[in-house]
């Protein structure tokens, strides 16, 4: 498995890029994240159980076909593709059961695992300069609709007395689709290392969510998020090509 996430990371940080001879763009690019926290940094308690970590992570693919428009700018369409996993007290945190302890003060637990999947077609407009033989800077606006898919696991454990082990006690799944309308804006650095090859790094600056559909309920007052900053896991690190 180390070895796999290995490879997902390595072709995260790969970006390539062709332009035909029509002044077409196509640009392929991948992300991971990934954060394994401890019982003191795990962000959702669960209710009368013990916390023991919660693991996430993060795969993006994204895809874009673009045209050149005048000398500096891109417009055209893509698809990205998100998934999204986390899960609240992983069995590999979970410590083994003392029989020294006393059967009356082990506690159960539940394990809660959440796995979003989401696809979302885009439009993007781009604007880029260089500012150097070798250095060029844009400015990306995009603009996307999403469709989520979740899926929730929640299992809850109690202790078995005569085997001092964990079984399940009580098992819940839930399944619902959400839809988002999303734009943002994010700077992009590029620096040619060779004639057709060199690296890239994408900064989402702004971006502004808005929850239009919820199968579980739908109100007039939906969930909204706007967000200004730059944060480490939304920064994209790659390599292109020129073809």
């Amino acid at each position: 498995m180390k070895y796999i996430l290995t490879i997902i990371f390595v072709l995260g940080l790969v970006q390539l890029e062709a332009q035909t001879d029509k002044n077409f763009i196509l640009i392929l690019d991948q992300g991971y994240y990934y954060q394994h926290k401890d019982n003191i940094d795990a962000s959702n308690a669960l209710y009368g159980s013990n916390q023991f970590g919660e693991k996430i992570n993060d795969l993006t693919f994204n895809f874009y076909a673009g045209k050149k428009f005048k000398s500096h700018f891109y417009y055209g369409l893509g698809l990205s593709y998100c998934n999204f996993t986390d899960e609240l007290n992983p069995n590999a945190d979970v410590p083994a059961i003392s029989e020294s302890i006393g059967y009356g003060n082990i506690l159960g637990y539940s394990n809660k695992k959440e796995i979003q999947n989401e696809i979302s077609p885009l439009i993007f407009f781009q604007y880029f300069t260089n500012i150097s033989n070798r250095i060029t800077i844009a400015v990306e606006f995009y603009s996307k609709y999403s469709f989520n898919k979740t899926e929730t696991n929640h299992l809850h454990y109690e202790v078995d007395s005569a085997s001092y082990s964990y079984v399940i006690y009580e098992e819940i799944h839930e399944n619902t689709e959400k839809e988002y309308f999303c734009f943002g804006l994010q700077p992009v650095f590029k620096l040619d290392i060779y004639k057709n090859f060199g690296m890239e790094l994408r900064l989402k600056l702004v971006e502004y969510t808005q929850k239009t559909y919820d199968s579980v309920i739908d109100r007039e007052k939906k969930t909204s998020n706007f967000e200004i900053g730059f944060k480490p896991e939304n920064w994209l690190i790659g390599f292109y090509i020129r073809l």
